[in-house]
């Protein structure tokens, strides 16, 4: 792709006709290293977005082109836009690769990776999966042992079945706020909603936005619980890009490379800073034949 790109672009062509065979820096490994530096530079930006704010935990399992079990990790949030709306942003952060397959290995590696990841886990108010029971049982599944030990507020939700009363009831033991003064707010509310036909939290929430400073309380409920998922559908549309990424016929891919690379196309609103991606990669190779700086 670069010698094509070379024949129409001057600094391309420049790159390679000075360069020696050996300071291309179009070896697989220089290419893997500079993938890994900018999916890293996106994946630090996400967990800084997500920093101090409730957010939900969507994941499932898929097999890719070469054979080998990959869990994709999704999180959900919702941010306030400047026209007293809301947007809910999902965040895809990488994919984990399985080599067992029961709930406790599973619910160790998730653990692991969003501890890596430097993401809170009493910050996520819920869990999304499929109906699998390693993944969903309400006992030993993944959500239970998560739960359990993990994430206390993070109530699972079953793919594609939400129910409102268990989700407000849920979303409110992560709310701390002086009960009383929470009664007192909903009486309020109720009087001024008695007319209104709203259908869902979402009209809700549209609703209330332009009155958050005098029903703050609630309008912390209700935002934690348009944080909560209806579905994982995201993780499904992560293995479709998975599948595009490595082919049946490019099935050698480790699964390093694999998941850099779908976070940088899944991610890609995400601005990557290039002189950033120089100066790390130019201080790991500072015997480099080209002077990067």
């Amino acid at each position: 792709m670069l010698k094509w790109a070379s024949s129409t672009d001057p600094i391309v062509k420049s790159i390679f006709e000075e360069s020696t065979r050996s300071s291309t820096y179009l070896s697989p490994a220089i290419q893997n290293e500079l993938i890994k530096i900018m999916a890293e530079q996106i994946k630090r930006q996400i967990a800084e977005k997500i920093k101090g704010q409730a957010f939900a935990l969507m994941a499932d399992e898929n097999r890719d082109n070469g054979g080998h079990e990959q869990l994709s990790i999704v999180i959900r949030r919702v941010v306030n836009a400047d026209n007293h709306k809301y947007i809910i942003q999902k965040y895809f952060i990488g994919l984990i690769r399985l080599h067992e397959f029961d709930a406790q290995t599973l619910s160790n590696e998730i653990v692991n990776y969003l501890t890596n990841y430097g993401a809170k886990l009493d910050s996520y108010i819920a869990q999304c999966y499929d109906g699998a029971s390693v993944m969903s049982g309400k006992c030993s599944g993944v959500q239970a042992i998560l739960r359990q030990n993990h994430m206390p507020n993070g109530i699972h939700i079953h793919c594609h079945v939400h129910r409102l009363n268990l989700v407000i009831v849920d979303v409110t033991k992560h709310i701390d706020c002086d009960q009383s003064h929470l009664f007192n707010e909903i009486q309020v509310l109720k009087q001024m909603l008695e007319n209104k036909k709203l259908s869902s939290i979402a009209e809700l929430y549209q609703h209330m936005k332009s009155l958050e400073q005098a029903f703050p309380r609630i309008m912390s409920m209700v935002k934690a619980a348009l944080t909560i998922p209806v579905s994982s559908s995201t993780c499904e549309r992560v293995f479709s890009k998975m599948h595009l990424i490595k082919t049946r016929i490019q099935n050698s891919m480790t699964d390093e490379r694999l998941g850099d690379l779908c976070i940088l196309s899944i991610e890609h609103d995400c601005e990557i800073n290039f002189e950033q991606v120089i100066d790390q990669f130019s201080v790991v190779h500072k015997n480099s034949r080209i002077m990067l700086r």
